[in-house]
This record gives structure tokens, sequence and C-alpha cells, in this order.
């Protein structure tokens, strides 16, 4: 089965893909802020964009979706 990847997902900004990343490995907001050397706000702003788009409403779905597309490579 082929995978055809979201538009919205190709809208990213440069951080929401690693943001998104880090959700989709089930880490915490302050463990993303750390791994990205980025404020926990900043963190906590990309995360409620990246948890607000149309295919997301938790984020046990961002973490399919990280699988699914093959954003965890």
């Amino acid at each position: 089965m082929s995978v055809t990847m979201s538009s919205w997902l190709l809208e990213l900004n440069e951080r929401e893909p690693a943001v998104l990343k880090l959700i989709g490995q089930t880490l915490s907001e302050s463990c993303i802020a750390i791994w990205l050397h980025l404020s926990e706000g900043t963190i906590r702003y990309y995360a409620f964009t990246v948890l607000n788009k149309p295919e997301i409403t938790y984020r046990t779905q961002a973490a399919i979706l990280v699988f699914q597309y093959g954003l965890d490579r």
C-alpha cells in the first residue's frame, strides 16, 4: 500500500517536522525543548500548531502519522 503524504505535512515550517517527529517518539515538551535547544514555550507553540493540523487531534495520532509517513527516519 502506497502512502501519500498529506499536503499539510509538506507545508510545515522548518521546525515543525522535528517537533512532530519527537512528539511521535512520545517525548514531552520539556524533553523536546532540551533536544532542540529551544525554550519550552516555543516548543509548546510548535506542538500546538502541529497538533491542530487536519489529521491530528491528539498526540497518539501524531505518533502514528510519524511512522506512517516515515518521518521517524
